[in-house]
């Protein structure tokens, strides 16, 4: 049996309405906790921190904690990703603006 192109999940977690809005809302250099991606978004807090651990098993945010201790905060990883994944972004973005 063969396996799922990596590619392919991965377009599949990054073309998710949610998933989008939540990229859209993070940057690298401003970390936020999920209450403050929850806020941004409209999302529920359970529903934000699911997708959250989504996002963050494609690598696509990082999660640290702020001064080292404290709540998990996120931060985008987009600097990291292909081109695709940034143009996929930003036709979310012009539809959702």
């Amino acid at each position: 049996m063969s396996q799922p192109r990596p590619k392919i999940a991965r377009e599949a977690v990054v073309r998710h309405g949610a998933r989008l809005d939540i990229l859209c809302c993070l940057d690298s250099a401003e970390p936020l906790a999920p209450e403050q991606i929850s806020g941004r978004t409209g999302m529920e807090a359970r529903r934000a921190i699911y997708h959250l651990k989504v996002l963050l098993a494609f690598g696509l945010i990082r999660a640290t904690r702020k001064d080292g201790r404290g709540p998990v905060v996120y931060r985008s990883r987009l600097d990291q990703q292909p081109e695709w994944v940034t143009d996929v972004l930003n036709e979310h973005r012009e539809v959702a603006g």
